[in-house]
């Protein structure tokens, strides 16, 4: 923790990842890691661990005004290797305001120290929790240029062949005292989880993961070889003590993920489509990754055994397009490509869940590959209406029905209902041929008659042509108003002629008036009868 002001840092974040410092009832718990261990994991040969500490800087900063020392004295930027039971430390900071040098060697005393004891561990099974070493954080108030600071700690397995040497960031957060009685708790993380460099053996590739911190009591000298509870990925620290900590890792098995983007549909368009990605070590290739895939595009990274990873799919916001499979294989031991079973596919989130990545059945392709299929479905928007010319029935009186043909597309999609209905305005329906047709109920079933064809129109004024009652709806995406169609049939009242003859039937040289002769006569028009009452 630093003492007096606190120097503002805009835009640093923490990395919720490995704390290194730890004090035992005064922890916070955000996050854990536990890969579970494979039933025939191997014996791997860790041999003789050695550590260092080293590039500690301020992260505005650097080395200016920061006091930063190492102990023993390697570099100007590090300490030597050393091994168990021996201890690495780095250090930063002044323990006065007033003080104006730095101090020539580390003191950890005075300077807020962090030393770490590689463990005498020499062996461990793949995927199996083991101690890499020791941490003592030393937690003295101190003046500092810098409120953030970042470092590594450089570990040699030595029963590895070249190259066994791994690397793991930090970050540490020496906040303010600004509370009084050395308030506040200081904060370290681990910014990467995972090793960047594969270690290899009998045949195998392996990475080393960082699992997080287990407290002891400041007299343990032998870290346990097994955690006695979940090693922890953050931690904090009450200023003014010293904090011990047993550090856990793994070996796990390198593997790889593969997605992979297939279409199928009608006549698909060429499109991107987006995903992102996460996993719970910090560091993973997966961790808040994104990337975007075409048909038949691929995207390969690495992946470790116990890492859990999420893959997700942007929804494209196109209802022409729908994610119809979903599917994760991997080797079994002969070879043959099958079901990954314990990936969680979710269609509806669009997302493959990859709990607590296994080690894999078959060691010489341990590859995973997962395939996202989408289908193209061309679609438009179709509203029917019904149009009154005479008589006193209304638009609603008709049930109007588009139903689409029975090959694909668009697979017989039907809408109906009546005019001016939900159901029947603004639809969007597969792109294809409609048979369109009505049926009229109550006043309007009859004594009305249609008058001349449907008449389809789209938004944007294009006509569409209809042949026998039959229009067919042409592809429009999802955000093209100006294509949605509207087919409108037109409806009057009947109307009748009455055409009245004089034939004259007398016996052959009677008088008929000839031609001349006028006749008269009247008609009355008698209204519709009424339905009879249902009985």
């Amino acid at each position: 923790m630093r003492g007096g002001r606190a120097t503002s840092v805009a835009g640093k974040a923490r990395a919720l990842v490995v704390v290194m410092l730890l004090m035992a009832g005064l922890c916070t718990i955000t996050a854990t890691v536990a890969p579970a261990p494979d039933a025939a994991a191997a014996t791997v040969n860790i041999g003789t661990i050695q550590a260092q500490l080293a590039d500690q800087v301020g992260v505005n900063n650097g080395t200016s005004g920061n006091c930063i020392t190492y102990a023993p004295v390697g570099t100007a930027t590090s300490s030597t290797l050393v091994s168990s039971p021996s201890e690495a430390q780095t250090a930063h900071g002044r323990p006065s305001s007033s003080q104006s040098s730095c101090p020539a060697t580390l003191n950890s005393s005075t300077q807020s120290t962090v030393g770490f004891r590689p463990a005498a561990t020499t062996s461990a099974q793949d995927g199996v929790a083991f101690p890499i070493g020791k941490l003592i954080h030393y937690n003295n108030p101190v003046y500092t240029n810098d409120r953030y600071f970042t470092g590594r700690i450089n570990a040699v397995l030595g029963g590895f062949a070249s190259p066994n040497a791994v690397s793991f960031d930090w970050q540490l957060d020496e906040t303010p005292n600004t509370g009084g009685d050395n308030c506040c708790n200081d904060l370290i993380t681990f910014t990467n989880q995972i090793s960047t460099v594969t270690l290899t053996q009998g045949g195998l590739s392996f990475r080393l993961v960082v699992l997080g911190f287990i407290p002891v009591a400041s007299s343990t000298t032998t870290c346990p070889a097994t955690p006695t509870g979940t090693p922890q990925n953050e931690f904090s620290t009450v200023e003014g003590t010293q904090t011990h900590a047993c550090l856990y890792a793994s070996l796990v098995q390198v593997r790889t993920l593969t997605v992979v983007k297939t279409v199928t549909g009608t006549a698909p368009p060429a499109r991107s489509f987006d995903f992102s990605s996460s996993s719970t070590l910090a560091g993973s290739p997966w961790s808040n990754g994104t990337f975007s895939l075409t048909s038949g595009g691929s995207e390969t990274r690495s992946l470790t055994s116990g890492n859990t990873v999420t893959v997700t799919e942007t929804d494209p916001g196109d209802d022409r397009w729908s994610l119809t499979g979903l599917a994760c294989t991997e080797f079994n031991a002969a070879g043959d490509q099958v079901p990954a079973t314990w990936v969680t596919a979710n269609l509806a989130a669009r997302q493959a869940l990859l709990t607590n990545v296994p080690t894999p059945q078959n060691a010489a392709q341990p590859g995973i590959t997962c395939t996202y299929t989408n289908t193209y479905t061309p679609k438009a928007t179709l509203t029917l209406v019904k149009q009154v010319l005479s008589g006193s029935a209304a638009p609603n009186l008709w049930t109007l029905t588009a139903t689409g043909s029975a090959a694909p597309p668009p697979s017989g999609a039907t809408i109906s209902g009546p005019s001016g209905s939900s159901a029947v305005t603004i639809q969007r329906v597969p792109a294809g041929s409609y048979a369109l047709t009505e049926v009229g109920t109550g006043a309007a079933a009859t004594g009305y008659v249609q008058v001349g064809d449907w008449v389809c129109r789209t938004a944007g004024g294009t006509t569409l042509p209809v042949t026998g009652g039959t229009v067919t709806l042409p592809d429009s995406a999802s955000t093209t108003t100006s294509a949605n169609a509207t087919c409108t049939a037109t409806n009057q009242i009947a109307v009748g002629s009455l055409q009245i003859s004089k034939v004259v039937d007398a016996p052959a040289g009677a008088y008929t008036g000839g031609t001349g002769m006028t006749f008269s006569g009247s008609t009355t028009a008698e209204p519709d009868s009424p339905e009879p009452s249902p009985r």
